[in-house]
């Protein structure tokens, strides 16, 4: 799923141009070799004359006290780096992303428990009007726990709007992109 994250095929691509950079610089070390030739064919009407001429030409290249090997070397070197980092950014990426997952398991394992608590406030809550219309209890004893209970339920919201926002962040992570609907 996180292979075509856009974090990874970038450092893919590095990796492409590393490698380039590397063969590039190797085969400079090298010497180039070029054919030229040509062909006459020459008749004068009694015997047949033919002319081949030909020419190799061969470039090698100045010695340069081992500069050209030490740049080759430290192409292979950059090669080999950025073919490591692509584990590493592999590595950050699903630990991002397995940190997200647990923040999200935490949050709804609370949304849960404030989910049961709201419950118990609930009945609470009947009960204590009942027993205020039967007079038994003070108004206020009623109003204590109704407050209890809208507090419960903020506090219920602003953890379903924070796993919201880990949805949210759970996506940018594996390389998409969020964006909030109206």
């Amino acid at each position: 799923m996180l292979t075509l994250h856009p974090s990874l095929q970038v450092q893919r691509a590095n990796i492409e141009k590393a490698k380039q950079d590397y063969r590039l610089e190797r085969f400079r070390l090298y010497p180039s070799v070029a054919l030229h030739g040509s062909a006459l064919d020459v008749s004068d009407f009694q015997n047949d004359a033919h002319d081949l001429i030909g020419g190799i030409t061969v470039n090698i290249p100045i010695f340069d006290f081992g500069t050209q090997r030490d740049t080759v070397r430290a192409r292979k070197d950059t090669y080999s780096a950025e073919q490591a980092r692509l584990g590493s950014v592999a590595d950050d990426l699903a630990s991002e992303v397995v940190g997200i997952y647990e923040l999200i398991y935490d949050l709804s394992q609370n949304i849960l428990r404030l989910q049961g608590e709201i419950g118990k406030l609930d009945r609470e809550v009947r009960v204590a009007q009942s027993q205020q219309q039967q007079g038994i209890t003070p108004p206020l004893t009623a109003i204590d726990v109704e407050l209890q209970l809208v507090a419960k339920r903020d506090e219920l919201d602003v953890l379903r709007t924070r796993r919201l926002l880990l949805y949210a962040n759970l996506q940018k992570a594996m390389g998409g992109m969020w964006k909030w609907i109206p």
